[in-house]
């Protein structure tokens, strides 16, 4: 979760508040995804940036977007491999990679710490990361959960 506790209790907030080295503040949401499946785009959008950090993020892409009048900039991380180009128009709903296990998430699977997850990181037009919560169709509790929404 967004600025979220990690496994354990251990606080990400950047000090030393527990002895794991994912001790600092999460800023991002972590989707359960399995190896292999379809990541789609969240909304219409340019390809602004692609990379690979093998002891981080892995491969990932950002895309920056207009949503409500404002410009954000989506990265998804943990990809198998980067796809799109630079520069590339991409659609609401365009597959734009597929789940991996790249940069630090094949470790962490491994030794137990992680499931198969897709990090979602959402910064404003200043660079400010944001809750990627405020652009997902579906509602998630501070814990986690799915709030349910009732059916009319």
């Amino acid at each position: 979760m967004f600025g979220n506790e990690n496994i354990g209790g251990c606080k990400r907030y950047g000090a030393n508040h527990c002895s794991t080295p994912r001790n600092k503040k999460h800023n991002g949401i972590d989707l359960a995804s399995t190896y292999g499946t379809s990541i789609y785009s969240m909304y219409d959008g340019v390809v602004t940036y692609t990379d690979y950090q093998p002891s981080g993020a892995g491969y990932y892409t950002n895309i920056q977007c207009i949503v409500n009048g404002e410009t954000i900039t989506i990265g998804y991380f943990h990809l198998q491999a980067n796809i799109l180009t630079n520069g590339a128009n991409v659609t609401q709903g365009q597959v734009i990679g597929y789940q991996g296990d790249s940069g630090n998430l094949d470790n962490a699977i491994n030794s137990g710490s992680a499931i198969s997850h897709l990090h979602i990181k959402v910064k404003n037009a200043n660079g400010t990361p944001i809750d990627p919560r405020n652009y997902l169709g579906t509602e998630i509790d501070d814990n986690g959960n799915t709030i349910q929404q009732p059916c009319n």
